[in-house]
């Protein structure tokens, strides 16, 4: 029984899967984080990438099973949906046409489809401003108070 669940695990096309979702679900969590406002090098972007994505893949996997597979229902949808409409995968879009696709489901007019965006945005975001690299870069900007500053 054992060398059984050894094989299994050293399948080529378990592995390749694995990767395609892990790519999947990193080219999404990069598309939502809002990267563009902040003074990050290349390497420390692709390091916030992988700490994204495994706390995305992590939470994703905490889900209770219903709506765990709601959810990957979703996304099954959301990437046949855009393999019909632009005859490639999401990852193999251009980055201005997968920010535009994911603004239209995140934040169009379909109510099912924000939904659908609502828990992965929250995880990448939640994730994304918890790292140290982000939290410094947020503290270099100059950003006024809304409140404005005191008169002493």
């Amino acid at each position: 029984m054992k060398n059984r669940s050894r094989s299994r695990n050293r399948d080529p096309a378990i592995h390749k899967s694995i990767q395609a979702e892990t790519r999947f679900y990193k080219t999404l969590s990069v598309t939502i984080m809002p990267t563009d406002e902040l003074d990050l090098d290349e390497e420390s972007r692709e390091r916030c990438a992988e700490t994204v994505v495994e706390f995305v893949k992590i939470e994703l996997s905490a889900l209770p099973d219903r709506i765990r597979f709601m959810f990957l229902f979703g996304m099954f949808g959301f990437r046949a949906t855009t393999r019909l409409r632009y005859f490639r995968s999401f990852c193999a879009l251009p980055r201005d046409k997968r920010i535009e696709w994911v603004a239209l489901w995140a934040d169009g007019p379909i109510a099912l489809t924000r939904k659908l965006f609502r828990p992965l945005r929250s995880f990448v975001l939640l994730s994304f401003y918890e790292i140290p690299e982000v939290q410094r870069a947020l503290d270099a900007l100059e950003i006024p108070s809304p409140i404005g500053e005191e008169k002493a």
